[in-house]
């Protein structure tokens, strides 16, 4: 089989460009248009547009600084709207049986593949706070989550929902955590295992992809 030189370069010399660390997050029109999932059925969009979610795509080259404080005032102030939006009872804060599952996990560490108390994997947390939270048996793997869940807005985000995150040349989802309420999410981070994190620190507001409703 001949090997086309010029085919190879291409290919190395895009994944080059896509490597490249000072870029723009513009609003991507395309994420007011539901997705296909697996299952063949469009998911729906719940409390206004999908949200890659969030709307946030591949703009042009920006000094990374400003583009990143622009980004995080953004999605602070759309979770704050989300916050205002919550019964008196429920703002500031997770509802109790969550924050009672997701508190009892903090601390275990991170493991590859893990499903269990002694080791999770970011899906293999959430996927065990849902079950004990409520019952429900969410889909293996974060990207199969993402595609099974109803898009939803940033501003109607509530404690709960999964907040999704891509990372990568092509931007896949690659890892899930749950929205606590506030800036707030809990998840099974690599370094750390499962924590709290903030949703406006840099590293995420970066590679947040968007919410899904799962309930």
């Amino acid at each position: 089989m001949k090997i086309n030189i010029a085919t190879i370069c291409l290919f190395f010399l895009l994944l080059m460009i896509g490597c490249t660390p000072s870029i723009r997050y513009t609003r991507d029109q395309s994420a007011n248009q539901p997705d296909n999932t697996s299952s063949g059925k469009q998911p729906k969009s719940v409390g206004g547009a999908d949200t890659l979610q969030s709307g946030w795509g591949f703009g042009e080259t920006l000094e990374s600084g400003a583009a990143d404080h622009n980004q995080s005032d953004w999605l602070s102030s759309a979770l704050s709207e989300a916050d205002q939006g919550q019964s008196a009872g429920a703002k500031g804060g997770a509802p109790r049986r969550l924050e009672q599952v997701v508190s009892s996990y903090i601390g275990v560490p991170y493991k590859y593949g893990g499903t269990t108390p002694s080791g999770f994997d970011c899906s293999g947390f959430a996927s065990a706070v849902y079950r004990e939270a409520y019952g429900i048996q969410l889909k293996r793997t974060s990207s199969a989550m993402w595609k099974d869940g109803s898009p939803v807005a940033i501003s109607a985000a509530r404690p709960g929902d999964l907040v999704f995150f891509k990372s990568g040349t092509f931007g896949a989802i690659d890892h899930v955590g749950i929205y606590m309420g506030g800036d707030r999410f809990a998840h099974s981070s690599t370094k750390y295992g499962v924590i709290y994190s903030n949703l406006g620190e840099t590293y995420y507001v970066k590679r947040f992809a968007g919410i899904r409703r799962m309930l």
